[in-house]
């Protein structure tokens, strides 16, 4: 599947809590399916995420975590530089621009 694996680190943001406000929870990937779905033209794995708690906590609250909450998964799979970053598009115009015939 790439670039993600089994044990990789995960960085967790619920919907329900703004994460500017709240945090991400960590967590790691525990399992990846063999095989790939597709949904609506698009084709994506499923993966287990195992976490440490059951809670969000800021500043001493707890903030409950319940199933089905909807989350986003930051999955790091490479280092890059913000210049690199930025400097692709351009660099991919160019390198275009002398493959034409």
């Amino acid at each position: 599947m790439g670039f993600v694996e089994v044990g990789q680190e995960v960085k967790l943001k619920f919907d329900t809590y703004n994460f500017a406000k709240y945090g991400f929870m960590p967590g790691k990937i525990s399992s990846i399916s063999r095989s790939s779905y597709e949904e609506e033209e698009t084709e994506y794995y499923l993966a287990k995420i195992t976490i440490e708690h059951d809670f969000l906590e800021r500043s001493g609250t707890k903030y409950s975590l319940s199933p089905f909450m909807e989350f986003t998964a930051d999955i790091k799979t490479g280092d890059r530089r913000v210049i690199e970053y930025a400097a692709k598009p351009v660099m991919s115009a160019i390198e275009d621009a002398f493959d034409e015939r």
